[in-house]
């Protein structure tokens, strides 16, 4: 570590904690700064036994430098004391729609395996920014209160928990962290492809930023519908 007193009490590592009982977990690691931080996160976390965390990355087979980027995952989950499991995507690979479909495609190989196995808890790195892309995404679309509420801390799928503790943290916080760790990410190239929305939304989001339209403020509307979902979904059940 480059300086073990900034990063010796994160908040971050107190967000996880609140999720983290006895039994084992998985973290969804693709390899990226964000995945990789909350890895490293993880290791911080003095509730967690490192015996009892699997880090799952999926091999794409996207791009040839696939198979390498998965093997980093696996070097750095074994650097921190966490066991390591690749994930193929085998099959066609397709031509339009590529990350909707690699998206779904990651859920389905790694949700598969945590039951299999009997994990309770996914964990995944999505933080605010995340958020906001998708708000704004949802919002070109004409979403309603249920899809401007964006993802929630927590998922349940069947006997499956999806757990997204950092979705009120920026992605800047992130990149913090690794500037004070030992590990290796990687920068996928498709993140500033503009041939996808997702890009071009993070591209404008400087522009709307000097007109007061930030993430601060974006995740305040994001925590209303959530509050307004939920007032509904209450409301539905009575």
């Amino acid at each position: 570590m480059k300086n073990n007193k900034l990063i010796k009490d994160l908040p971050e590592v107190e967000l996880f904690n609140k999720f983290i009982s006895d039994k084992p977990i998985a973290l969804a690691v693709s390899g990226g700064p964000d995945s990789t931080a909350m890895m490293q996160i993880a290791a911080f976390s003095k509730k967690l036994e490192n015996y009892k965390v699997t880090v799952l990355v999926v091999d794409h087979g996207l791009r040839k430098e696939s198979k390498n980027e998965a093997r980093l995952v696996s070097k750095n989950a074994k650097l921190l004391g966490f066991n390591a499991k690749i994930l193929r995507w085998e099959g066609t690979k397709p031509k339009t729609r590529i990350q909707e479909i690699a998206r779904k495609t990651r859920y389905r190989l790694m949700t598969t395996w945590c039951k299999k196995e009997g994990i309770e808890k996914l964990f995944l790195a999505h933080h605010l920014d995340d958020q906001v892309e998708t708000f704004l995404m949802r919002l070109g679309k004409g979403s309603g209160v249920d899809g401007l509420a964006v993802m929630n801390f927590l998922t349940e799928i069947s006997s499956l928990q999806l757990v997204r503790p950092f979705l009120e943290i920026p992605k800047n916080r992130f990149l913090d962290i690794l500037d004070h760790s030992n590990l290796k990410w990687i920068s996928d190239p498709s993140n500033s492809n503009l041939n996808y929305k997702r890009s071009r939304i993070r591209e404008i989001l400087p522009i709307l930023s000097k007109e007061g339209i930030n993430s601060k403020q974006i995740g305040l509307v994001i925590k209303r519908m959530q509050s307004a979902k939920n007032a509904l979904n209450s409301q539905t059940k009575k």
